[in-house]
């Protein structure tokens, strides 16, 4: 099911927090700092890599004390605000005080990329994380085939891009010390 399209008029900031917060349960919107993105409900397909993903980081980061949350985070990605697939951080998580809070201090971010969600996700979501200082990593996982994105900060504004088309790579993450088999990911995915 295609996601809707964006309304074409122009929120503030101050009007989208207000929408998010007066949401009924499972209602979410982002904002990409004008417009509004109301979240499509996902296939199963969608909802297993995501848990997937975040299992595997949750047993690898939480006994470190990280955190891995999964989807109903929001983010702040300063004018925006984006509900990551999964989202995880090492250090002290910074929350600013609206309701729901956002964390302000991602260090990976997680999208689970079907096709009703590329567009948003690759056109604008993922120059955003890239904008965020505090990210370090940024996985792009789809649903459709087989390929995990990899992108890897390098320096201030530079990334370094890996990607992953077979059951049999081990996704290599250096900033937080970990290895997952790709195929751990798509369990149980047809």
């Amino acid at each position: 099911m295609p996601a809707p399209a964006a309304r074409t008029l122009e929120y503030t900031r101050a009007e989208y927090l207000a929408l998010d917060e007066a949401a009924e349960e499972g209602r979410r919107w982002e904002y990409d700092g004008s417009r509004i993105y109301p979240m499509a409900g996902a296939t199963p397909e969608h909802n297993q890599v995501a848990h997937n993903v975040s299992r595997h980081l949750g047993n690898a980061l939480v006994p470190r004390g990280g955190h891995v949350t999964q989807s109903d985070q929001r983010v702040h990605l300063p004018p925006r605000y984006v509900y990551p697939d999964v989202v995880a951080h090492c250090v002290d998580g910074r929350y600013t005080d609206e309701n729901p809070p956002s964390l302000q201090n991602p260090e990976l971010v997680v999208e689970v990329i079907s096709e009703s969600t590329a567009a948003k996700d690759m056109n604008w979501k993922l120059p955003a994380y890239q904008e965020m200082s505090s990210i370090r990593e940024i996985w792009l996982v789809r649903v459709e085939k087989v390929r995990v994105d990899q992108y890897v900060r390098t320096g201030a504004n530079e990334w370094a891009l890996r990607y992953f088309e077979s059951m049999d790579d081990v996704l290599r993450s250096e900033a937080f010390d970990l290895k997952i088999p790709v195929a751990e990911l798509y369990e149980l995915v047809r």
